[in-house]
This record gives structure tokens, C-alpha cells and sequence, in this order.
């Protein structure tokens, strides 16, 4: 038997509420998403999320990581929303939860793919999008919280 191999996807659709403000989602469903090594990732129904792992004033990101949080615009509202609302999750609740901060990172690359396949784009908005999530990746890996 050869080695079992996995696609990325999210099996359930993000379902949320949004505050007044429209700067908090608060899931009501959960939120569930496969990497593409079979690992389960799962934000709960209730969770809450504001982009908090990219937010310079909480996390006190360097300069370069909150140049490029400003270029790559609001999180929430989004085709990003999806990886977001994991990210953040998990950047909240993964010490606890026994997963290391790198492997975070590294499934929101993959999720925010994953969000860049569910939107269709083509040519040079695709390969746009691609550049934006590694670039995305790049500053939460180097600039975001780590335990």
C-alpha cells in the first residue's frame, strides 16, 4: 500500500455573525479544515476572530510586518476570512492545544490556497493572489505570535 495523500479543503462552509462595528466574527458553526496531511483543524462554533494575529497594536508587530498587513488591506471582510478566522483561533488556543506556532503558520498558508481555489481566479489575478498569501505567510511566520 502506497502512502496515503491528502487535499487541502475546508469540509465545512464559515458560517459567523459580524459585530456593529464589523471588526469581530463570531462562528456559528464550526469551522472545520483538512491540510494536506490529513491534520483536522478546527475553530468552534462561538470562536471568535478580528484578525488579531496580524494586528500591530496587540501583537506589536514590527515595521515590516505592519507595512504589510496595511498594503494587503482588511482581513475579515475577505475571501481570506476562512484562513483568518483558523489562524486567529489557533494563535489564541494552540499552546494549549498542543500544536507549535510554525505549523499555525503554515496551515493558514495552506487554507488561504485553499480560499484562492474556492474564488476561481485565473492567470494573473491567480498567480496575484498566490504571491499575497506567501507574502501573507512570510510576515505572520516571521512577525506573528509564537509559544
Amino acid at each position: 500500500m502506497g502512502k496515503k495523500t491528502f487535499k487541502s479543503k475546508f469540509v465545512t462552509k464559515l458560517t459567523a455573525d459580524i459585530d456593529v462595528s464589523g471588526k469581530t466574527l463570531t462562528l456559528t458553526r464550526d469551522l472545520i479544515f483538512f491540510d494536506k496531511a490529513g491534520c483536522l483543524w478546527k475553530a468552534p462554533k462561538g470562536a471568535t476572530a478580528n484578525g488579531a494575529s496580524f494586528d500591530a497594536d496587540k501583537r506589536k508587530l514590527k515595521w515590516l510586518g505592519r507595512s504589510i498587513m496595511f498594503l494587503m488591506g482588511p482581513r475579515l471582510m475577505d475571501f481570506w476570512a476562512w484562513a483568518t478566522v483558523l489562524h486567529d483561533y489557533y494563535c489564541d488556543h494552540g499552546k494549549e492545544a498542543g500544536v507549535k506556532s510554525q505549523a499555525v503558520h503554515d496551515m493558514f498558508l495552506e487554507a488561504m490556497l485553499v480560499c484562492i481555489d474556492m474564488i476561481n481566479y485565473w492567470g494573473k489575478e491567480r498567480k496575484k493572489a498566490i504571491k499575497k498569501a506567501h507574502l501573507f505567510h512570510w510576515a505572520v511566520s516571521k512577525h506573528g505570535p509564537r509559544w
